[in-house]
């Protein structure tokens, strides 16, 4: 993680130890500093997601549901990972042989990727340009939760604030 926020990806949300990483602009992230008085390391807009999830106690739902522009965003927090897209694009890979998910803004992005000699913090060793996987490009405004924890994946449909209160369906 950088030691400075400034204008870094990851971002590290130090008020609920999360970690962010964000494609897009926030059209709103000065009103809502203003409004919720969210104090923020850096100077990119995408802090304001973490604020807005701390602020809201870890309900991502309510978060979003503040938020106006356009998004794709990645957020991890004590074993759940919190995948969001609305306008901005977003494509999660499933890698079945390694029980893992990749997310990126294209397909190709992702192609790239699982063609290289890739090692993370663990979960992705030397693999062949033939690794499989299985991409998916979630619908606008649709918000994917794994919980590592209880081995579950959840979608909900979220509508952002430039609509009005956020609307929600479920899928488990």
């Amino acid at each position: 993680l950088p030691i400075y926020n400034r204008n870094n990806h990851p971002i590290y949300i130090k008020s609920c130890n999360a970690i962010l990483v964000h494609n897009g602009i926030i059209s709103n992230d000065k009103e809502l500093k203003e409004q919720y008085k969210l104090q923020t390391d850096g100077e990119v807009d995408s802090e304001v997601i973490g604020s807005m999830f701390s602020l809201f106690k870890g309900n991502i739902t309510k978060a979003i549901s503040k938020l106006t522009g356009s998004m794709a965003f990645i957020l991890y927090h004590k074993g759940r990972l919190f995948m969001y897209n609305h306008v901005s694009p977003l494509v999660v890979a499933y890698l079945p042989n390694e029980k893992s998910l990749i997310g990126a803004s294209t397909q190709e992005v992702i192609t790239h990727t699982v063609s290289d000699v890739v090692t993370f913090m663990g979960l992705f060793s030397k693999y062949s340009t033939t690794m499989e996987y299985v991409p998916y490009e979630p619908a606008n405004n649709t918000l994917i939760t794994l919980d590592m924890r209880a081995f579950m994946l959840k979608h909900k449909t979220i509508e952002p604030a430039k609509i009005g209160r956020a609307s929600c369906r479920e899928r488990v």
